[in-house]
């Protein structure tokens, strides 16, 4: 009798640790990579005082105020479903980070979801030496926090679309700009600026599989008639939904039924940036509706050359049929073209007009539903800047905004006269 209980139980006890490896398991059935972290596979690098393994542990100590980044280069991927377990073991600063590489081109350039063993996460993009941020720090209910704890990552890409999990469960889904001709994976951990130690961070079964097929949702645009149909998309939006890349739905911000919607306090203004990209040249394009307003007087627009919220240049138009090219530096107001009168723009509330903004260099062409609006002279920000958009309220009333049909392509040399 006691035989038999002890069989029940041992049987017991191996289904429970099956089930919760199938959970935690990468979805697709064909694996790419796998690696227990038996030995270091020479694709991560030679073992040093910031890498080891042990006990089928794959062990990172950053140096203080650093970050450590591994890339297997012995693979390169398309989309892949890729899991890792991770757990910090130790450090003076719970709120730094650690996780999954993935759409690595190589060192320079890379997305990284991250995790704090304080309950935090995001996804960054390290590109042209710049951190980027798909999705920026938030909360996840999901994360085991605490040292020692260990959370379960996993990404899964398909297309230009990511979607991240912890311990089994959706965080989110976002979009990016994956390498041409397939990337690395990864991983990567920090250790604070002011500790005393390094952080030890502990990686273990590490798998790459190949995703199950099922539908791709790509951002579906309608193509206007006066943008180049040739040229090559670097994003676009189509609002169904609130990208990540824009920051978090709120008073202010929202996105639905294939609108962005702005809505600025009172005698202020509202930018949202897509904070998942940077971009040189651009040819951008969006539609821009004055929804709701007691003064047509108002403007907003498309923002291009975005450093961050406070520098940034935007072509404005208001309700009364004017436009404007601004500047802001350090939330001070600058005006490369000040407002002026344009035939071209709707007028009134409800009306519809197509802005759209192509970059050369330091030079800026303007156009409003296809026609020429201005061509004038700017400083474009080093590195490539953000796009977005702006709404202004009035100074005793809220003005509501609606933007359509983003699109950022690559501008052709015949975008330019001469």
């Amino acid at each position: 009798m006691q035989s038999r209980i002890g069989v029940i139980i041992f049987v017991a006890v191996l289904f429970l640790l099956f089930a919760n490896r199938s959970v935690f398991a990468c979805k697709g059935s064909q694996v790419l990579l796998e690696d227990n972290f038996s030995t270091l596979d020479p694709a991560w690098g030679e073992k040093s005082a910031n890498l080891s393994v042990s006990s089928g542990k794959l062990i990172v100590q950053p140096e203080v105020n650093s970050s450590y980044v591994l890339l297997n280069q012995g693979n390169i991927f398309e989309d892949i479903d890729a899991c890792v377990k991770l757990t910090q073991v130790k450090s003076d600063d719970p709120t730094y980070s650690a996780g999954l590489i993935f759409w690595a081109k190589d060192t320079s350039d890379y997305y990284y979801f991250l995790v704090t063993s304080d309950g935090w996460f995001s996804v960054k993009r390290w590109v042209n030496q710049r951190s980027l941020a798909p999705v920026d720090w938030r909360k996840g209910p999901a994360i085991k926090n605490g040292l020692g704890q260990t959370n379960h990552l996993r990404v899964l890409t398909k297309g230009n679309q990511g979607t991240i999990y912890v311990n089994d469960t959706e965080l989110i889904t976002f979009s990016g700009q994956p390498p041409q001709g397939g990337s690395f994976v990864g991983m990567i951990a920090f250790s604070p600026e002011k500790a005393t130690n390094k952080n030890v961070w502990e990686f273990s079964e590490l798998k790459v599989t190949k995703p199950e097929q099922g539908p791709v949702t790509q951002p579906q645009v309608s193509t206007q008639p006066h943008v180049n149909k040739e040229s090559e998309i670097l994003f676009a939006d189509n609002f169904t939904t609130l990208d990540p890349g824009w920051g978090e739905a709120g008073p202010n911000l929202s996105a639905a039924n294939g609108k962005l919607t702005l809505q600025a306090d009172v005698n202020a203004g509202f930018v949202a940036l897509n904070q998942a990209n940077r971009f040189e040249d651009v040819d951008a394009g969006i539609n821009v509706n004055m929804a709701k307003s007691e003064d047509q007087s108002w403007g907003g627009g498309l923002v291009f050359w975005a450093t961050d919220y406070d520098n940034y240049y935007a072509l404005l138009v208001s309700g009364d049929g004017q436009f404007s090219i601004r500047r802001y530096v350090n939330a001070r107001s600058l005006a490369p073209v000040d407002w002026r009168e344009s035939s071209a723009l709707k007028q009134g509330i409800g009306q519809i007009n197509h802005l759209r903004v192509v970059t050369k260099g330091n030079q800026v062409t303007a156009y409003i539903n296809g026609s020429e609006a201005v061509t004038f002279n700017g400083q474009p920000p080093q590195g490539g800047g953000y796009i977005g958009a702006k709404g202004s309220s009035a100074a005793k009333s809220q003005i509501i905004w609606e933007f359509s049909e983003l699109k950022v392509m690559k501008p052709s040399s015949s975008n330019f006269p001469g």
